[in-house]
């Protein structure tokens, strides 16, 4: 089980006494539950499709992108059978690494670009696509709240169903769960769950994987 993505999935620093480090997020606690013979995590925090971390991008030499992050994993790409996506939130409120923006369609093209060039280096993995569900700013949910590159959090995320649609993802939508409704399930009343949330996810994701038998 390989996984793709940014901070909700990579596991986070100590916020308020919690500490959903790796091997507590819900991808690591459904690998678990599931009995998946090797697991892998290559999200990293405050990283998007387009936006790399200057700090990783300076010690690696190359930029912590999505595409970037798959051409230098191809050999974990090859070995997987399970391959898990869970970009998103970044991609709305983040620049670009040269502080440009991107447009929806760019956003779009790029999640689809990056899911066949994992296919052409396996094509007999299955994939599955998260959908992060919602975010708060300020208090308030913010699914109608424009980003920095001009389209709204709801819109960046029926962006990616429309993608997985498209491309035959397996999608994982954690508000079919219940879970990310309310700010007090999130560790900084903004994008982070709590370690409790943590788990129902790895519950949730777990059952899910079970239930459209998927490869383990």
């Amino acid at each position: 089980m390989l996984v793709f993505g940014d901070s909700i999935v990579a596991g986070q620093e100590l916020v308020r006494g919690e500490t959903p480090y790796r091997d507590l997020v819900y991808a690591r606690q459904a690998a678990y539950k599931l009995g998946v013979y090797a697991y892998k995590n290559l999200a990293e925090t405050g990283v998007g499709q387009f936006k790399g971390r200057h700090d990783l991008d300076k010690q690696r030499g190359w930029v912590y992108t999505f595409s970037n992050v798959i051409d230098h994993h191809k050999r974990d790409i090859v070995k997987s059978s399970l391959i898990v996506i869970a970009y998103g939130n970044n991609d709305w409120k983040q620049y670009n690494t040269d502080n440009t923006t991107h447009t929806l369609d760019e956003v779009k093209h790029e999640l689809s670009e990056n899911i066949n060039k994992i296919r052409r280096i396996n094509k007999k993995s299955e994939i599955i696509g998260v959908l992060e569900t919602k975010a708060f700013r300020k208090g308030k949910d913010a699914w109608d709240m424009l980003g920095p590159n001009g389209f709204s959090y709801g819109d960046m995320v029926n962006a990616y169903i429309e993608v997985y649609k498209q491309e035959g993802v397996h999608i994982f939508d954690m508000r079919k769960y219940g879970i990310g409704e309310t700010i007090e399930e999130y560790v900084d009343d903004r994008d982070h769950f709590t370690k409790e949330v943590h788990g129902r996810l790895g519950d949730a994701l777990a059952s899910f994987i079970r239930d459209e038998k998927l490869k383990e």
